[in-house]
C-alpha cells in the first residue's frame, strides 16, 4: 500500500469547485487537464503532446506528466488524501482502473472518508502547503503508512503509533513549545508577535521581571536562521526547538544566549501536563503504544 497527496480542484472558481464537489460526491480522482471526446489513456497521452496547452515541443508539460503518470501508476487499494478546505481533509482508497471523463481529465474511482482534523497528520496537513504537483505520492514510515490505513478502516480507537513525530504538525510543535516555556520557564507569550509574517521567529515572550526572550521552531530539515536572529534579537534568550534528529543538540551557545529544546524533553514534559494540551497532541499522545 502506498500514500498520495492530490490537490483537487484548488481554485474556488466556480468551475473548479464544481468539479471538486463532483468527484467528492461520486467518489473520483481527477487531476484536471480535461481532452473532451477521449476514450482512453493511450489516446489521451497523444492528444496531450499536441495540446497546445499542455505540451511543450510535443512532450507534456511537466506538471501534467507527473501527475498522469502517478495517476496511471497508483494500485487499487492505496491511499489518497485531498484537502477540501482549511479542516476539511478526505482520505480515499483507490478501487478503479484510469479512465478519462469529460471536462475532469484523467480519473481513478477512489471512495472518499471524510477524517476528523485532530486525527489527521502534521506531515499530511505540510503536503497541502505552498505549490507542487497536482498528485504525487508521499514518502513516508510505515509506521506513517498504518496509520493512515487503520484511520480509512474507521479504527480510531485500535491505533497504536511507536512515535507522534511524523503526526506532529509545525503548529503542534510551536504550541507544545510555547505551552513548555510559559509554564516549564514561567515565560508569558506576546500574542501579536506570532502574526508577524516572514518572521524569524515564532513569538516573543517575556519574564515577570521584563527579561526578552524568543523562540525559533523547525519541524522539517532546514537549518535555523541562527546569525539572523542573533542579529535581530541581540538582548533576548533565544530558544530553538527542532524536530529533525539530525540536527538535535546543534544549536545550544551560551555565549550567545541560546538554549536548544529538545524534543526528547518536550515529549517528556508533554506526557505530564497532557490536560493543558490541544486536543491533536492529547489525541496522538493516547495512540502511543507504551
Amino acid at each position: 500500500m502506498a500514500i498520495y497527496r492530490l490537490k483537487l480542484f484548488t481554485s474556488e472558481s466556480g468551475h473548479e469547485k464544481k468539479d471538486r464537489n463532483y468527484c467528492i460526491d461520486n467518489n473520483i480522482m481527477a487531476i484536471g487537464w480535461p481532452i473532451n471526446g477521449v476514450a482512453d489513456i493511450n489516446t489521451y497521452r497523444k492528444q496531450a503532446k499536441n495540446h497546445k496547452d499542455y505540451s511543450n515541443n510535443e512532450n507534456l508539460s511537466g506538471g501534467l506528466k507527473v501527475s498522469l503518470n502517478a495517476i496511471e501508476n497508483i494500485k487499487k487499494g492505496d491511499l489518497v488524501w485531498t484537502q477540501i478546505d482549511g479542516l476539511d481533509y478526505r482520505l480515499g482508497q483507490v478501487v478503479g482502473d484510469c479512465e478519462i471523463i469529460d471536462d475532469i481529465g484523467p480519473s481513478r474511482k477512489c471512495v472518499w472518508k471524510e477524517i476528523k482534523f485532530d486525527y489527521i497528520p502534521g506531515d499530511i496537513i505540510s503536503r497541502f502547503v505552498g505549490r507542487g504537483y497536482v498528485l504525487c505520492k508521499v514518502h513516508c514510515s510505515e509506521d506513517l503508512e498504518e496509520y493512515c490505513r487503520q484511520l480509512y478502516e474507521n479504527k480510531e480507537k485500535d491505533i497504536h503509533i511507536n512515535s507522534i513525530k511524523n503526526l506532529l504538525h509545525y503548529d503542534d510543535l510551536e504550541d507544545l513549545a510555547g505551552l513548555y516555556l510559559q509554564e516549564e520557564k514561567k515565560y508569558y507569550i506576546i500574542p501579536s508577535t506570532n502574526k508577524q509574517g516572514a518572521k524569524l521567529i515564532e513569538y516573543e515572550m517575556r519574564d515577570k521581571y521584563g527579561n526578552k526572550a524568543c523562540i525559533q521552531c523547525k519541524i522539517g530539515n532546514s537549518s535555523v536562521e541562527v546569525d539572523k536572529i542573533c542579529n535581530k534579537f541581540a538582548d533576548y534568550k533565544i530558544f530553538i526547538c527542532v524536530l529533525d534528529e539530525r540536527q538535535k543538540n546543534n544549536y545550544t551557545d551560551k555565549k550567545r544566549n541560546i538554549e536548544e529544546i529538545t524534543f526528547d524533553e518536550l515529549f517528556k514534559w508533554a506526557r505530564k501536563h497532557k490536560k493543558i494540551l490541544p486536543q491533536r497532541i492529547q489525541n496522538y499522545l493516547s495512540l502511543l503504544s507504551d
